[in-house]
């Protein structure tokens, strides 16, 4: 059976475990009976395949945690993109206020009943309508809602990370036990699986939490 490994686990198995690996997601039970029945070369494709698998689960944090301040950052935007457009459509309809003076000192002075009529009912609805823009601006200068659906891929992702650096350690603690104290290839092979589950970037995880929680209290 062929194998290719990542550059990431080729960094970890040398130079010699570059063939072709089809990582899977489902590897199944790693023993020391099923490695018995393996070769060196099929153990290295397997050993490359357990810390793929885990990098993966790695990645896929990074990634939901990378996606959580533009996802704020897009809130912010449509946000003040219709804070823009409704301060507009009020200037728009203070202008068509201000636009009436002229007919209504017209209308006053010639005692003309019908249009300062007319010029009530224009002069009402305009009120109306300045007033709806105006509620809405104010209703957008509240604090943003917390970005739940984004906070919870991360927190779904964080969550099978820990399932599969559980069973990665297992599974790497088999392989190095089963190869330790043989002869190369072996010795590589135990050294390869020396190697312990990636880290996620805590720094950055740690922001989304500070935020997340303040934008919760809000």
């Amino acid at each position: 059976m062929p194998y290719n490994t990542s550059p990431r686990a080729s960094a970890v198995l040398g130079p010699g475990a570059e063939n072709d690996i089809e990582i899977r997601e489902d590897i199944g039970m790693i023993t020391r009976e099923s490695l018995e029945a393996m070769t060196s070369e099929e153990i290295a494709g397997l050993l490359a395949e357990v810390l793929e698998r885990c990098h993966a689960a790695t990645d896929a944090v990074n990634t939901a945690v990378a996606s959580y301040f533009p996802a704020v950052n897009e809130q912010e935007r449509r946000i003040k993109e219709r804070k823009a457009a409704l301060e507009k459509e009020r200037g728009a309809v203070l202008s068509k206020i201000e636009g009436m003076r002229p007919a209504l000192v017209k209308a006053t002075i010639s005692g003309n009943a019908d249009a300062l009529a007319e010029i009530q009912r224009t002069v009402k609805d305009l009120e109306t309508q300045r007033a709806t823009v105006e509620t809405q601006i104010g209703m957008l200068d509240g604090p943003l809602p917390s970005c739940d659906d984004v906070y919870n891929a991360i927190q779904t992702a964080l969550k099978e990370k820990e399932a599969i650096d559980e069973q990665t350690a297992t599974d790497l603690e088999t392989i190095k036990a089963f190869c330790e104290g043989k002869a190369q290839p072996w010795v590589e092979l135990a050294k390869g699986a020396s190697e312990r589950p990636t880290a996620v970037s805590e720094f950055h995880l740690n922001r989304v939490r500070a935020h997340y929680s303040e934008s919760r209290r809000r």
